[in-house]
């Protein structure tokens, strides 16, 4: 339109102009439906943590919750961990996903690799582990006797140890984004604070009473004993009266866990995953004004200072390293993981082979294929052909760098 005269460049810069401040409140617009998304992430987050918005009435429940009452019907028994599962067996588990069904038959025992190509549901298992998901079909046993679903969820989720590769970082410094609101305490003041909680735990299993201290509060939500329109919570702590009278050092060692970090141990680890010079740091909203491999190794600082757990999910955790740093971080999550019970999602086949006893392998949307590398290597064709080909395509990164 320059070219014939029918518009000037002045016309022209209007023009741009006028389009820019036109389109910024579409833009806004957009940025706002994203932000309510996450936020109803954050509030669904919430919700399954503290109950704070269930309904009492049943008639009002989406599909999904009703769901999960005829589950929990069907569980009625709630059991708490007597002590640290030795193995999870997925007994004829099915599950829907991506508009087919998956099939799992497999016993995870020690440390244990989920191998498969993408989109063969290998992340879904983390999700049956998590209670995210339900099966359709079959059933998760702990120790072979005990149905997942049977074990007070938050006791369950709470005992478990993640690392993903896109953990959470908030808008904040390192000590905030590590600790998560717990307190760094001197090493000298944790026998102290054992002997309070102590103390604690006897008043709230004598008083049938609803916890007004703060550290009792953590508690009642760990073990699912918080008032939340539950009638059959006088049974539940019953229940966690019976079995805190065997298990009473076990419940304050979690107490612990969810409220302190030693502090020579938080220092310790932040000199070894050499985050001392974003120390001081805010990070931006998700973490914007830090490189990936530093979310990374905030994630697995978070991960290695958690004391007691009874099982671990670790989700392609080094997605954003580089070799070096890898190496280094795969050192300290192995010594992290040892004699521990849990699973590892990768396709790093290096890495699945240094932290894993076993492999089960996902082909087809079956996972009936288990064993260590070497007997991979000799009964599965398609293990053989992954590891030759992620072998050689290291070989040929490396030789281009």
């Amino acid at each position: 339109m320059i070219i014939y005269g029918n518009l000037s460049y002045g016309q022209l810069i209007a023009l741009v102009a006028y389009c820019s401040v036109t389109l910024r409140p579409f833009e806004s617009y957009v940025t706002f439906l994203s932000d309510i998304t996450q936020y109803g992430t954050y509030v669904k987050r919430y919700e399954d943590a503290f109950g704070q918005f269930k309904s009492s009435n049943r008639s009002n429940k989406n599909i999904d919750d009703k769901k999960q009452d005829i589950i929990n019907e069907e569980c009625n028994e709630q059991y708490y961990l007597t002590k640290k599962p030795e193995i999870v067996s997925f007994s004829g588990v099915r599950v829907d996903y991506q508009k087919e069904t998956t099939s799992l038959d497999f016993i995870l025992k020690g440390q244990t690799a989920i191998l498969g190509l993408s989109g063969e549901g290998k992340t879904t298992i983390a999700q049956l582990l998590f209670r995210e998901k339900e099966p359709i079909a079959g059933e998760i046993l702990i120790d072979n006797k005990v149905n997942l679903n049977t074990i007070v969820k938050n006791s369950w989720i709470g005992s478990i140890a993640a690392l993903g590769q896109d953990e959470e970082i908030f808008n904040d410094d390192l000590e905030y984004n590590i600790l998560m609101g717990k307190r760094l305490i001197r090493k000298s003041e944790m026998k102290s604070e054992y002997e309070k909680m102590n103390e604690q735990l006897e008043k709230f299993l004598k008083y049938d009473c609803e916890p007004k201290d703060k550290n009792l509060y953590i508690l009642a939500w760990y073990y699912d004993l918080v008032e939340n329109g539950d009638n059959n919570l006088r049974n539940k702590k019953e229940r966690f009266r019976e079995y805190a009278t065997s298990s009473f050092n076990r419940i304050v060692d979690n107490w612990i866990s969810l409220t302190y970090v030693e502090k020579e141990r938080y220092e310790s680890i932040i000199e070894q995953l050499d985050l001392n010079k974003i120390r001081d740091r805010n990070f931006g909203q998700g973490g914007a004004t830090i490189s990936g491999g530093e979310k990374q190794r905030i994630s697995l600082a978070r991960f290695l200072l958690k004391p007691n757990f009874d099982f671990y999910i670790l989700d392609e955790p080094f997605t954003a390293m580089d070799a070096l740093l890898e190496s280094k971080c795969t050192i300290l999550l192995k010594e992290k993981i040892r004699n521990k019970l849990g699973i590892i999602i990768t396709h790093k086949i290096h890495l699945a082979e240094a932290l894993s006893e076993n492999i089960v392998l996902i082909n087809n949307g079956n996972a009936n294929v288990t064993g260590s590398a070497l007997e991979l290597i000799e009964k599965s064709e398609m293990y053989k052909k992954l590891r030759e080909t992620y072998f050689k395509n290291v070989k040929e990164k490396n030789s281009r760098l």
